[in-house]
């Protein structure tokens, strides 16, 4: 048994689907993707995206004497949506929210790792991090871009979160992901209801449903127009692009009970309506409690018109 191995299987037993692993080097192409991307505005709001991009494709930038990058998947398929009276939430949102619970698997996992190596340097990373988690799933082994940007794996699907660990320990790395099992579909594109993805692998997210509940601001009018184009009455994220992927018939529902059970009892949201703080507190640990209340109402609002 080799240490990657033993990593492997420490993975596995922390209920991780996929474990790969990439030579850390910087990523011109996406760095050049990334620099024309954020100039045509296509990113909305999130000015971070525009900021980091020198870190963001450099992980010696995060971590000094960073000589491998470990990308994790791990399957969080619920099954159907959870549905909020008649409106449905993503679903990574059924549960708790995943910052946790994968935080604390990445740091034992880290903490495996330098008990049984020569690691002087580490570092775990979710979302929140600047890293380019697509590009290391591919690198690593794990799956391929699809034509809706998610990364799919072969007769399992799409619906993963993903995460990785820096290190500056070397090992044997992983092929990465070179072939592409999307062919000639483009139901994921066909299917987008706001025109978000426009093109194959491109991506305007100023109109993605799931951008547009999380993270744009519900008064602008266009905004409006464009939530009510969402028909699957969607409030928290969107599955669409997801659901009409041929691959996720292979979705299996994820043995993580934290993400597969719902988090609250939505015969009792009326306690969420009442006030901001009742609303902090019912979605406490949800990833709803990112929408904040007041935007949280005013989606609910726009929804239960249209519906009216």
């Amino acid at each position: 048994m080799t240490l990657k191995q033993d990593i492997k299987d420490k993975a596995f037993e922390l209920g991780f689907t996929s474990c790969g692993f990439a030579q850390v080097e910087k990523l011109d192409f996406e760095k050049q993707y990334l620099s024309e991307w954020t100039s045509k505005g296509h990113h909305g709001n999130k000015k971070y995206l525009q900021d980091n991009i020198e870190t963001r494709t450099n992980p010696e930038l995060l971590l000094s004497g960073a000589k491998t990058v470990i990308s994790l998947a791990i399957n969080y398929y619920p099954g159907e949506n959870l549905k909020i009276k008649n409106f449905k939430i993503a679903k990574y949102a059924t549960g708790i929210d995943y910052h946790y619970v994968l935080k604390e698997k990445l740091n034992t996992l880290a903490n495996f790792i330098k008990n049984n190596s020569n690691c002087k340097a580490i570092k775990v990373c979710v979302d929140s991090i600047p890293i380019m988690e697509r590009s290391w799933a591919v690198k690593a082994g794990i799956g391929w871009r699809g034509k809706n940007n998610c990364i799919i794996i072969k007769n399992k699907g799409s619906f993963f979160f993903l995460s990785e660990i820096i290190t500056d320990v070397e090992f044997e790395y992983d092929k990465p992901y070179m072939d592409d099992y999307c062919g000639e579909c483009r139901k994921c594109i066909e299917s987008c209801p706001t025109n978000a993805l426009y093109d194959s692998y491109k991506i305007d997210i100023r109109n993605c449903i799931s951008y547009l509940t999380l993270e744009s601001d519900v008064d602008n009018e266009k905004n409006i127009d464009k939530l009510k184009k969402n028909n699957n009455n969607y409030i928290v994220g969107c599955d669409i692009c997801q659901d009409v992927c041929p691959w996720n018939q292979y979705s299996s529902i994820t043995k993580i009970e934290t993400f597969s059970k719902p988090y609250f009892n939505p015969e009792n949201i009326n306690q969420a309506f009442k006030s901001k703080s009742q609303f902090n507190k019912f979605f406490k640990s949800s990833p709803i409690l990112r929408l904040g209340y007041k935007k949280f109402i005013a989606i609910l609002c726009v929804k239960t018109t249209e519906n009216d």
